[in-house]
C-alpha cells in the first residue's frame, strides 16, 4: 500500500474550510455561514471557492459564485440573477466546445416576483435539476461594493427567511478589520451561522519554509526572511531586527546584494508601520547603498531596486510629516526612475514632490514638480496612462490655481488633463 503524500500548510488549512463547510451544511436550521477572516485569510478562502466552483474541491455539493455590487435591498437579486445568467452562459459555450449540450437556462423571473424570491427560485431550479450530481448547492454572494451596509444586511435577513429549502445554502465573507455583518449575525442566530476564520497565514508561510529548508544558504535565508515578513506583519520589531541580522548574514557572506535590499525594505516597511522614523530611513538608505552594490554587479534588477530604496525613504518621510525634506527625496526619485526606464515611476516621483511641496507650503516648487509629472504622463502609452496616478497630478494643480501666482491657469489644467487622461478625469478621484 502506497503511503499518502504528507499534507502541506495550504492542504491543511484548505481542509479546514471543507470542515466548516460541512459542519454548516449539515446543520438543520441555518442557511447562511457567514466567515468572518482577516485580509490574507479571505485570500485563501477565494482560492478555496474557486476550487468548489471549477469542480475540484472535495466536497460533495455544488458551488456557484455570484458577484454584484450592492446598490439597493429591492434589486440585488436581479443584480445576482444576471450573474447567475453570465454563468450558465459562458458553462453552455464551454459545454459546446466539447461537443456537449448543457440543457438547463436560468428560468425567467415572475411578474411581481421579488428579487430574493426569484434568486432563491432559481437556484432551487437549478439544484432539483441536477440533483444527481451534488448533495446540496452552495451560493457563494459576494458584493463588489457595498453602498448601503444597513441595506446590505436588511436583504440578507430578508434572504434566509425566504423559503429556502435544506438543499440550498448560501455564504457570505465579512471582512474581520471592517465587520459589515455583525448586526445581521446577532439578530439573527439560528438562521445565520457566523464563524470566525483565522487560517494564520503566517504561521503557513512558515511551515512551507521549514519544509523546504535544506542546509543550503539559499534555504536559511529563506526561512529568516519568512520570519521576517511574519514578525513585520505582526508589529513585532524585536523579532524583525533579529530575522533580518540572520537573513543579511547569509546574503553578505555570499555577494548577494539584492536580497539584502529586500530584507532592508521589508524592515524598514515595518519601522514605517510602527512610527520609527529614524529606523525606518536607516533602513531605506542601507538599502540603496546595497542596490548600488548590486548595480556594480550588473544585477539587471539593480536599477529598479535603487527606485525602491528612495520611494520607502520619502514613504518614511510622509508619514512622519516631514514634506519638506521628503519632496527633496521625492525630486531626486524621479530622475532615477526615468534613467531606469520607468516613466510610471517617474510621474509618481513627480507627483510625491509637488505634493509635498504643496504640503511644506512651497508652491512654486509644487507647480513645477506637477508640470514634470504631467510630461512623465505624456509619455505613457494609453493603457499605461489609464491606470496612474494622472487624476491626482491635476487635482493637485487645480488646488494650486485656487490662490496666488496661478490663478488663470485653471482652464489650462483642465484642457491638459482632458488631453492626457479623458473627460471624466476628475471623477476618479476622491
Amino acid at each position: 500500500m502506497t503511503a499518502s503524500p504528507p499534507r502541506n500548510a495550504i492542504t491543511q488549512r484548505l481542509e479546514e474550510l471543507d470542515d466548516g463547510w460541512n459542519t454548516f451544511a449539515e446543520a438543520p436550521e441555518p442557511r447562511l455561514l457567514r466567515w468572518v477572516a482577516d485580509a490574507e485569510s479571505g485570500q485563501l478562502i477565494d482560492g478555496w471557492v474557486q476550487l468548489q466552483c471549477d469542480g475540484d474541491g472535495a466536497l460533495p455539493d455544488f458551488f456557484l459564485y455570484l458577484e454584484a455590487p450592492f446598490a439597493t435591498a429591492a434589486t440585488h437579486g436581479f443584480s445576482l440573477l444576471q450573474s447567475f445568467y453570465t454563468q450558465v452562459e459562458r458553462a453552455r459555450e464551454q459545454f459546446a466546445e466539447e461537443g456537449e449540450e448543457l440543457e438547463w437556462s436560468v428560468p425567467a423571473v415572475h411578474q411581481d416576483e421579488t428579487d430574493v424570491a426569484a434568486l432563491v427560485r432559481c437556484c432551487v431550479a437549478f439544484q432539483e435539476h441536477y440533483r444527481s450530481r451534488m448533495l446540496k448547492l452552495g451560493v457563494v454572494i459576494t458584493p463588489t461594493d457595498v453602498l448601503d451596509p444597513a441595506g446590505w444586511q436588511h436583504w440578507l435577513r430578508s434572504l434566509v427567511h425566504s423559503a429556502v429549502p435544506d438543499t440550498l445554502r448560501f455564504l457570505v465573507v465579512d471582512s474581520a478589520e471592517h465587520p459589515l455583518l455583525d448586526g445581521l449575525a446577532a439578530a439573527e442566530p439560528v438562521l445565520v451561522a457566523s464563524e470566525p476564520v483565522d487560517l494564520d497565514m503566517a504561521g503557513a508561510r512558515t511551515e512551507i519554509a521549514a519544509a523546504a529548508a535544506g542546509s543550503d544558504p539559499g534555504s536559511q535565508f529563506r526561512v529568516h526572511f519568512v520570519a521576517l515578513t511574519n514578525a513585520v506583519g505582526k508589529g513585532d520589531m524585536p523579532s524583525a531586527h533579529e530575522a533580518a541580522t540572520r537573513a543579511l548574514a547569509i546574503a553578505g557572506e555570499h555577494g548577494w546584494m539584492a536580497m539584502q535590499v529586500v530584507v532592508y525594505v521589508a524592515l524598514g516597511s515595518g519601522y514605517v508601520a510602527g512610527g520609527h522614523t529614524e529606523h525606518a530611513l536607516t533602513s531605506y538608505r542601507s538599502a540603496r547603498q546595497a542596490a548600488h552594490g548590486a548595480e556594480e554587479q550588473g544585477d539587471p534588477s539593480a536599477p529598479r531596486l535603487v527606485v525602491q530604496s528612495w520611494f520607502g525613504e520619502g514613504t518614511a518621510l510622509v508619514a512622519a510629516g516631514r514634506f519638506a525634506e521628503a519632496a527633496t527625496v521625492y525630486t531626486q526619485t524621479a530622475p532615477v526612475a526615468e534613467a531606469s526606464g520607468d516613466q510610471l515611476l517617474t510621474l509618481e516621483g513627480w507627483r510625491m514632490a509637488s505634493y509635498c511641496h504643496e504640503q511644506s507650503g512651497d508652491p512654486d516648487s509644487a507647480w513645477s514638480c506637477g508640470q514634470a509629472a504631467l510630461d512623465a504622463g505624456e509619455k505613457l502609452d494609453e493603457d499605461m496612462r489609464a491606470a496612474s496616478t494622472l487624476p491626482f497630478v491635476g487635482q493637485g494643480l487645480l488646488r494650486l490655481t485656487s490662490q496666488g501666482a496661478y490663478s488663470g491657469y485653471a482652464d489650462a489644467v483642465r484642457a491638459r488633463m482632458v488631453a492626457l487622461a479623458g473627460p471624466d478625469w476628475e471623477d476618479r478621484t476622491p
